[in-house]
């Protein structure tokens, strides 16, 4: 039965993602990519612009400013993954040295006018003397509004170059940095720049040029894009819910039964509706909030630190780990949660007072959180804690986890239809591709569903910072930089040559790991998730082994690391210490429960059975 509500949910996604395939292709379709680059032969200037684009792009015009002189170009068609070059003769200064030429680009898209900028230096006469001027420019990400910033001695000689569509809106210059208020005019559209900064003057009767780049990613994460439930609605469904969360509260007291358990029902029901409402609004808007949060950071210190960190997770929040989830899933939910959930919480969950539940307990610690303005301690206790933390969890993992489950249907439906050579490599990576989809569904499955009726509430969160770190180490956006550290130049082990039928063997032993690994998600069914105790398994390959999965993944990634070349010793040695912390610190949260304490008695060996 358990087996067969999990295939209903993977059907269930695959049905949404596949019926709704076509918006993707036609989403693609509307890329640009162009790139601008700027050589010199004599006094010919070279700019060539390269359309690696799937369609052609007509472009508005081509500026060319050089040596305070401006040229133009009018309008051309570029053909897809073609590329066109404009010639310009100029006539050198009689300074010589080094000089910026400046490439400004025009094109529209979506019926906005966009540009693209480049720079250049052009060399009379042999180049100019060494700049006297040192300095760094941060790239960022922003949505409608952001700071760039510029490290230097003397920000002041500097000027900042970027498109037309991008304007700076302040400038502020001290302690050796010049930080840049900007803001865009384009809304609806991705779209990643070159940003220029630029110093010259002349020393010895010879100019100088010192250019710096950067790169600027304006994103796209107006809230009409993520998801199709409006923010008015969704602060409205919320104030709601808190209205008839008070009203049962003050209500409870002296009924009678069937009223009380109504009330207690109601007060459940409106907690969680209130933290959904909550949880969707700040998912939402969670790229402008780290936007707006890192803006101020930066003005209130004058310094650049927050700029990277926020770059790294504007980009994540409204990349693919989170498309999927807003495009095809988090709607339906939301929605059918708030459809379903009285009766279930009426039905279900009536011999469970209102009181003794953790998502209550959690709203109670929110709505007095404004005691600590007044040196108070708000209302707290071990379910709003378990409450929080669980909260986090499932902020952090479902919508990764629903948008990775989601990719995987359309990769594999994809993979049907234009796989035209089935060899062993291509199946075995088919069957992969397959187990890696059963997986991702189990866990998204756990992350979005929680219930008695299904014996996967959560009954403890992992609660040490070590717990947390490590496990976060190995998920997105921190295993963007976290394995950094373990990539360093140790001496080779990959095989250099291999023949034909040990390649073979190997694919299928990683196809086998690869089955053990999914093999523990299946028999932790809907129990699976990171960071939680939801009961305690000890069937499938949790009947060998404590740790089965991270066994499994462990050891393909050695295998590809010695066979396939794929990763250093180092890397390996990281994988390695931090899926052992991460076993380590799951053992010593799940030792608090005496089910798991029974079941290490019967299971003695952590990751392979007779071994370790």
């Amino acid at each position: 039965m358990a087996f067969l509500r999990l295939t209903l949910f993977i059907c269930c996604i695959a049905c949404l993602t596949l019926l709704n395939t076509p918006l993707i292709t036609s989403a693609n379709a509307a890329i640009i990519d162009l790139s601008l680059s700027i050589s010199q032969e004599g006094n010919e200037i070279h700019t060539t612009v390269i359309n690696r684009s799937f369609s052609p792009v007509t472009l508005d015009g081509l500026e060319v400013t050089v040596f305070e002189r401006s040229y133009s170009m009018a309008g051309k068609v570029i053909p897809a993954h073609n590329s066109y070059t404009h010639t310009l003769f100029v006539e050198m200064p009689s300074t010589p040295g080094s000089y910026p030429v400046l490439a400004r680009l025009h094109y529209t898209n979506e019926g906005q006018h966009i540009s693209l900028v480049h720079v250049g230096v052009v060399i009379n006469k042999g180049p100019g003397p060494k700049p006297p001027l040192t300095g760094r420019l941060y790239g960022t990400s922003m949505v409608q509004k952001g700071t760039v910033a510029l490290k230097a001695l003397n920000t002041q000689a500097w000027r900042l170059i970027t498109p037309n569509e991008i304007q700076v809106t302040e400038e502020l210059h001290k302690n050796g940095f010049a930080i840049y208020g900007i803001n865009t005019k384009t809304r609806g559209l991705n779209n990643s720049y070159p940003i220029f900064a630029v110093a010259e003057g002349e020393e010895s009767g010879r100019h100088w040029t010192e250019i710096l780049q950067a790169r600027l990613h304006v994103l796209n994460a107006e809230a009409e894009t993520r998801g199709k439930t409006a923010n008015p609605l969704l602060a409205a469904m919320a104030l709601l819910f808190l209205m008839g969360w008070w009203t049962a509260q003050a209500r409870l007291n002296n009924r009678a039964e069937q009223a009380a358990q109504a009330l207690h029902g109601l007060l459940k029901y409106t907690s969680r509706g209130i933290l959904l409402s909550l949880a969707y609004l700040t998912l939402k808007d969670a790229p402008m909030l780290v936007s707006w949060l890192s803006n101020g950071v930066v003005r209130l210190f004058h310094a650049a630190w927050p700029i990277e960190p926020a770059q790294l997770l504007i980009e994540h929040l409204v990349g693919r780990n989170y498309e999927y989830f807003f495009q095809y899933f988090v709607d339906i939910y939301y929605w059918l949660s708030l459809l379903l959930l009285f009766p279930y919480l009426y039905y279900t969950d009536k011999h469970i007072s209102a009181f003794d539940d953790k998502y209550v307990n959690t709203i109670r610690t929110l709505l007095t959180l404004h005691r600590l303005l007044l040196f108070k301690r708000p209302y707290f206790n071990e379910l709003s804690r378990l409450g929080i933390l669980t909260l986090c969890v499932k902020l952090f993992f479902a919508p990764m986890l629903v948008s990775w489950a989601i990719n995987n249907v359309l990769h594999i439906n994809n993979l049907i239809h234009t796989q035209t050579l089935w060899n062993l490599k291509t199946i075995n990576s088919f069957i992969v591709d397959c187990l890696i989809l059963l997986d991702t569904s189990i866990f998204a499955f756990g992350y979005t569903i929680e219930s008695r009726y299904l014996k996967n509430v959560i009954k403890s969160v992992e609660p040490t910072l070590l717990g947390w770190a490590v496990c976060l180490w190995c998920y997105p956006p921190f295993n963007a930089f976290s394995f950094r550290p373990f990539d360093l130049p140790f001496f080779k082990i990959a095989l250099s040559s291999r023949p034909e039928w040990l390649e073979g063997l190997i694919l299928c032993l990683i196809t086998g790991l690869w089955g053990i690994f999914v093999w523990g998600s299946v028999a932790l069914g809907f129990k699976g998730s990171n960071l939680t105790n939801r009961g305690i398994i000890g069937s499938g390959p949790y009947r060998f082994c404590r740790h089965p999965a991270y066994t499994a993944k462990v050891l393909v990634w050695w295998l590809e690391g010695i066979f396939f070349a794929k990763y250093g010793l180092s890397m390996l040695i990281g994988f390695t210490v931090i899926y052992g912390l991460r076993a380590w610190t799951e053992e010593r949260h799940l030792m608090r429960d005496h089910d798991y304490t029974e079941y290490r008695k019967k299971v003695k060996w952590w990751c392979i059975p007779l071994i370790l």
